[in-house]
């Protein structure tokens, strides 16, 4: 279900979402909202894109399915799959890219303010001793990150700060 709110949370509609939209969350996706526009999205090949906020919905092809979650970073909406970048600036027109490394599939990834990407590979049985990290400064490019111990499934990223403290202070 999908509920909007135009006056901070006092009251609440719901929207008709299109059937083709698929909105079940049971993969990735998400939900962002830039430039205007809120796009939808569950990891399947469609978005779900209301530029009146949230009134009304279109869908939208994304050109592929998506593995990752859905941001808003840098200005534009990206998500990730099948190794390639998808890209929108109002969410309604995609583009994709190919990532390198050729293939890498990007899991649960976060965005900071800046711009820069970090994540962790997604996929079947990529936890533990086969889970890997991967930072960005362009989405497309990407870098293991030396050291990730690797451990239980992550299945989401969130950019944050925290006050340095004993137990992690700064370098």
């Amino acid at each position: 279900m999908i509920a909007v709110s135009a006056d901070a949370g006092q009251t609440w509609s719901l929207p008709t979402i299109p059937a083709a939209c698929n909105v079940s969350f049971y993969r990735s996706g998400g939900i962002a909202y830039g430039n205007g526009a809120i796009v939808i999205t569950d990891g399947g090949r469609n978005a779900c894109v209301s530029t009146d906020g949230g009134a009304t919905f279109s869908v939208a092809d994304l050109g592929r399915d998506v593995d990752s979650a859905l941001l808003f970073a840098g200005g534009r909406f990206t998500a990730w799959g099948g190794g390639q970048l998808v890209t929108s600036d109002d969410g309604l027109t995609w583009s994709s890219q190919p990532v390198s490394p050729a293939g890498l599939a990007i899991g649960p990834v976060a965005a900071s303010p800046e711009g820069s990407f970090v994540a962790v590979r997604g996929g079947w049985n990529t936890w533990y001793e086969n889970q890997e990290a991967y930072r960005s400064t362009d989405g497309v490019s990407w870098e293991p990150v030396a050291g990730f111990p690797g451990g239980h499934p992550i299945v989401d990223a969130a950019f944050g700060y925290v006050a340095p403290s004993a137990d992690c202070p700064l370098p």
